[in-house]
């Protein structure tokens, strides 16, 4: 799923440092410090991509506390450890997003965690994969997120939902491509 959200990015939008930046990591009770694809790193090739995860990614896709899912520590993690500019995060000119793919409910506070984040100014937004048994609490993921159409239920296939999140990010991010922070010919 959030491979699948990786590459719709890759093919439908342009990566850099002047661009879309993306980075992503693998979390289940702990975030995983070596899933991290850095912002620097990710790229709209999509070979090049591909083996960047393979090699970064998937292998540190294990669950690290017995079935248990802490959303609240991966956004900490995110914020504090992922979004630095040592990982090539641009600065705080410009508007920074966190996107969880959870296919569980939190089993931490990750509600007051993303809270702050939101008083940040960090859009958050939350993809919600229905399990085959048992409901999800929805209710916590609209929390989370701060808005009930910055969480997207995936049931099947992810395609309507990346065209729908894709559509979000460029009304948040690209009304004006060229009123920008970073662009100083206006």
């Amino acid at each position: 799923m959030q491979i699948e959200y990786g590459f719709a990015s890759a093919q439908n939008s342009v990566i850099g440092p002047d661009a879309l930046q993306i980075s992503v990591m693998y979390f289940s009770g702990e975030p995983s410090a070596q899933s991290v694809v850095p912002f620097k790193e990710w790229t709209d090739d999509v070979d090049a991509l591909k083996q960047l995860l393979e090699a970064n990614f998937f292998p540190h896709m294990t669950n690290t506390a017995d079935g248990k899912v802490n959303i609240g520590a991966a956004l900490l993690f995110a914020n504090n450890s992922v979004m630095t500019v040592e990982n090539g995060v641009r600065d705080n000119r410009v508007p920074k997003m966190l996107v969880i793919n959870t296919d569980a409910n939190s089993d931490d506070n990750a509600i007051a965690i993303a809270r702050q984040l939101r008083r940040e100014g960090k859009l958050i937004y939350v993809n919600v994969i229905q399990p085959p048994t048992g409901a999800l609490d929805m209710n916590q993921f609209y929390d989370i997120a701060g808005e009930r159409d910055h969480v997207f239920e995936v049931q099947g296939g992810a395609t309507e939902q990346i065209n729908k999140f894709m559509a979000d990010i460029i009304s948040h991010f690209c009304q004006n491509p060229c009123d920008h922070v970073l662009h100083d010919h206006v």
